[in-house]
């Protein structure tokens, strides 16, 4: 079966609804006879080419957003990708476990060797403490293979999409391992391992990352399950000083969040064209219940205003003319003081779209690369 997203899939029912149009034209007349059986086919034929066309436009409109990554994730049948297991919240007897899906690969990446060009895995994440799982791409940088490096512990970054967005959209329209790897072989970063994720670890729901009340504990999924499954599956850095956190529009807002929030897991956080204020509409649900006070903690602009400041580094990279998140950006920089240090990445214009989130990725990479520590090669002898 042809994969859901993909080029194949759109190119076929496009030749479909060209050939069906087409027949339909040079067929109608032969069909113009009034009988049961003439009728019949006309609506039959009416209603099958307006199926592959609506298909069609549903494929190229989901291919664009990635509303769906799979047959089983439209059909409801993906097993993980953000169910909730029976085990409690709050339950630390077991670890957080990495479950390979597929196999290990370098498309995309220019090369074979992984010595060279690093390796993307996708795996699927098992939380042991919040008891949910997601899908997660894993790129392992050259180095990783490397025999200096055969004993080194990486840096490890947490890269996430807007919403709804995918694991695999990081990778393939975000083009951030191709980013990194550009990066470390022109020597302006260092090797990190990058752990690509969706904010929608629920199916159709915006969770802000939050730790909804009654609800999924997505913050506590995205600080404290992924870390332990990730070092507890690759040879990644165990302090906060080797963990960083990015991401472009939601995922920024979850960047920015989870370093404010949890700053004894990491200790830098980047955000691109995020917000700061925290958000609930029909998308998310309820997210805070009744509590004001917990309403407050998930808004940054409320935390940097009233809560001490946490002693993590902090990137805000927006656009000065055509993002509307410029200007939050300003205030939160005013707002905020004591030992949180920011930095500032401003495009002279772009928008809250994919193109201008590219164009400053490779700064951010650099930047993570100049505030995470590790790794260290073997010396040789």
């Amino acid at each position: 079966m042809l994969a859901l997203n993909g080029t194949p899939l759109l190119i076929l029912l496009i030749i479909l609804a060209l050939l069906l149009v087409g027949g339909t034209v040079w067929g109608w007349p032969r069909l113009s006879r009034q009988s049961v059986l003439t009728v019949f086919s006309r609506i039959s034929l009416i209603c099958v080419t307006q199926f592959v066309v609506l298909s069609m436009v549903a494929v190229m409109v989901n291919d664009n957003f990635e509303f769906y990554t799979s047959w089983s994730d439209l059909m409801g049948t993906v097993q993980g990708g953000g169910t909730v297991a029976a085990q409690p919240a709050g339950d630390t007897t077991q670890s957080a476990e990495v479950i390979a899906i597929g196999k290990p690969g370098t498309q995309g990446l220019g090369g074979s060797d992984p010595a060279k060009v690093g390796q993307l895995r996708t795996v699927k994440i098992e939380g042991a403490v919040s008891g949910l799982s997601e899908e997660a791409v894993i790129y392992l940088p050259p180095q990783y293979f490397q025999a200096p490096y055969k004993t080194a512990q990486f840096p490890a970054v947490i890269a996430a999409s807007g919403y709804p967005g995918s694991a695999s959209e990081v990778a393939t329209k975000f083009h951030l391992p191709n980013l990194l790897l550009a990066d470390l072989q022109a020597k302006r970063t260092k090797p990190m391992v990058l752990i690509m994720v969706s904010p929608m670890i629920v199916n159709g729901r915006d969770t802000e990352c939050t730790d909804v009340p009654g609800g999924p504990q997505a913050e506590t999924f995205w600080a404290q399950d992924i870390p332990s499954a990730i070092e507890s599956a690759y040879r990644v850095s165990t302090q906060r000083s080797g963990w960083g956190i990015m991401g472009a529009s939601t995922g920024g807002y979850c960047a920015l969040k989870i370093a404010m929030m949890d700053s004894n897991q990491f200790s830098a956080g980047a955000t691109v064209s995020g917000y700061y204020a925290a958000l609930e509409d029909h998308t998310t649900g309820d997210l805070y219940g009744d509590s004001t006070s917990f309403r407050n903690e998930n808004d940054l602009m409320w935390r940097a205003q009233n809560l001490p400041s946490p002693p993590v580094a902090v990137l805000l990279a927006a656009a000065k003319v055509g993002d509307p998140n410029y200007q939050p950006t300003l205030q939160f920089m005013a707002t905020v003081k004591g030992r949180m240090q920011v930095s500032t990445l401003f495009a002279p214009e772009g928008g809250h779209n994919l193109t201008s989130w590219i164009a400053q990725f490779p700064a951010v990479l650099d930047w993570l690369g100049l505030h995470l520590t590790g790794p260290l090669p073997t010396p040789s002898g």
